[in-house]
């Protein structure tokens, strides 16, 4: 069996190649409706609607585990992940509320989103994708961590198992980002949550680098 460090550094390698073609593919092709077009989904409610909790945990995970190499100095590394969640919270909620302020209902009487589906009509503000936005980020800040701080290749059962739900985590990121891009949003909103996952992942780099 492979290795976890093994898979590691093949999950390092390919990461951001995979969410590249995930979000190509996502926009090119249409599946017919299924599970993971349902938003109730196992993984969409227990893992991506509370995202940010498991990319905490799997961040302070991969800091407490035993590693083979250390290439960022730890307060460095806490930095990072203490701006990246300040951009999260900061422009998740942004977008919520960009999401109000752009758009109307089609029925005057509904002034928020939120009234105006649940009574069965339309709005037509610009959702801006929290999801992809949340996936993006968190696997570029997972990755990141993961290079500066390579699992050993011999480890303790207890270890071993916590490192292949590390790696779960991640590569199930990358299969929620291919599931948005094809079922939700538009694909604007998609590319701009990208591109403020991007962005936040460099400015919280910047940052580290800086403190």
């Amino acid at each position: 069996l492979m290795r976890v460090s093994q898979a590691v550094r093949l999950l390092n390698q390919y990461a951001v190649a995979l969410l590249l073609v995930g979000g190509v593919l996502g926009t090119m092709i249409t599946l017919p409706q299924g599970y993971f077009s349902y938003k109730g989904n196992i993984f969409n409610v227990y893992f991506v609607k509370v995202g940010w909790f498991w990319t905490t945990f799997v961040y302070l995970a991969r800091l407490a585990l035993p590693t083979r190499s250390k290439s960022m100095a730890l307060s460095h590394q806490v930095i990072r992940y203490f701006v990246c969640t300040a951009l999260w919270v900061t422009l998740t909620n942004s977008f919520n509320m960009f999401r109000v302020y752009s758009g109307t209902c089609s029925v005057s009487e509904f002034g928020t989103p939120g009234e105006c589906i649940s009574a069965g009509y339309l709005w037509d503000g610009h959702d801006i994708s929290g999801h992809t936005f949340l996936l993006v980020l968190s696997t570029l800040l997972l990755k990141a961590v993961s290079e500066e701080r390579m699992p050993k290749d011999d480890m303790s059962l207890p270890f071993a198992i916590l490192e292949w739900f590390i790696l779960f985590i991640r590569v199930l990121w990358i299969c929620m980002f291919f599931f948005t891009y094809v079922y939700f949003h538009t694909f604007t909103d998609k590319l701009v949550g990208c591109i403020f996952g991007v962005l936040s992942y460099f400015i919280a780099s910047w940052c580290a680098i800086k403190g």
